[in-house]
């Protein structure tokens, strides 16, 4: 009696990488839901967009980790180009998240 692999790998892929691709959208929402809550609560709208970057990254992380399994999966041009697009958009906002980090602890000189 043997086991099928291929066939065994192909079915835990096939729920493994919508199970990814939710998860990265509840985070999203969440992410989006929270930095409206701070918003709200606290009219600070740098802070709102900090957190809601930092979710977005983290549903990026797993929207890439989706693309790659569908990408080891199938192995093809259009698999491929969209997880090096998504791959390239988390390294944009990351550098652009860092950036605006580092503007907002930056020292300000004194006005006079």
């Amino acid at each position: 009696m043997a086991i099928d692999l291929s066939g065994v790998l192909t079915a835990v892929l096939d729920l493994v990488i919508p199970f990814l691709e939710l998860v990265a959208a509840l985070i999203i929402l969440g992410g989006g839901v929270w930095a409206l809550t701070i918003f709200a609560r606290r009219r600070d709208a740098a802070q709102a967009r900090r957190e809601f970057s930092h979710a977005l990254l983290l549903g990026l992380d797993f929207t890439i980790g989706a693309d790659m399994l569908k990408l080891a999966r199938a192995p093809d041009l259009s698999a491929a180009a969209l997880a090096a697009g998504v791959t390239a958009v988390r390294i944009a906002l990351t550098l652009t998240l860092l950036r605006e980090e580092r503007l907002a602890m930056a020292p300000r000189p004194p006005s006079t």
